[in-house]
């Protein structure tokens, strides 16, 4: 409810111009702002139309992008990061799966987990890369909890059939499922403030393949 409030409330205000639709495609130092509208206008909006603006001031809150590991068949239909499963479940009302495993770190799993029991999919285990407990996951799925596990692949024809992880002393599972959701916490959608000027470096992690390129100063 607060967040519809505020987004009334800035379409209201006089002193803010909302431009639905437009992609900032590039920024030009020092203040230049090149914005593009995107291909599905609405009938009556120009296409493709390209426009510069300059400002004294920027804001780059652009969100991040799912990240997904490196693993064997990483890009096999039913194969989703959390952010994506996101918009097919609560935005398109449409419903990938009906039993999945959770892969990703502990403070991105607890959401992940509720929006698949929210939308009536099962969890059929979850694999964290840390090792410390997440009481939501054990609610969800039990026994079915891995912790400090690897991804190493997904299987099946043309849809995931199951998920092989790797657990602490190199034992394999292969867990059956039509859905795989990675919740990792993502990587930002840094082009712009790249293009700005800020430098980036890789962050730490537990793990090489699910590090982040973060601005080394805020």
């Amino acid at each position: 409810a607060s967040r519809d409030d505020l987004a009334r409330k800035v379409e209201d205000s006089e002193q803010i111009t909302i431009l639905p639709r437009v992609a900032g495609q590039g920024f030009y130092a020092p203040d230049r702002l090149m914005l593009a509208a995107e291909p599905y206008s609405q009938p009556g909006e120009e296409d493709g139309t390209v426009k510069i603006v300059a400002g004294g001031a920027f804001v780059f809150a652009t969100g991040a992008q799912d990240l997904i590991p490196l693993f064997e068949n990483n890009d096999m239909p039913g194969v989703f990061g959390c952010r994506a499963l996101r918009l097919f479940l609560v935005r398109d009302g449409l419903v990938p799966g009906r039993s999945a495993v959770v892969f990703g770190q502990v403070p991105e799993i607890g959401p992940a987990v509720g929006l698949l029991e929210a939308n009536g999919i099962a969890v059929a285990a979850v694999a964290a890369v840390d090792r410390s407990e997440t009481p939501v996951a054990r609610k969800a799925c039990g026994d079915r909890v891995f912790m400090g596990a690897r991804l190493v692949r997904a299987e099946g024809r043309k849809w995931i059939a199951r998920a092989v992880l790797e657990l602490d002393g190199g034992r394999r599972v292969a867990v059956p499922c039509d859905l795989l959701c990675v919740a990792l916490p993502g990587q930002p959608a840094f082009e712009l403030s790249y293009q700005a000027g800020f430098a980036y470096a890789l962050s730490d992690g537990p793990r090489e393949d699910s590090r982040t390129l973060l601005p080394k100063e805020l």
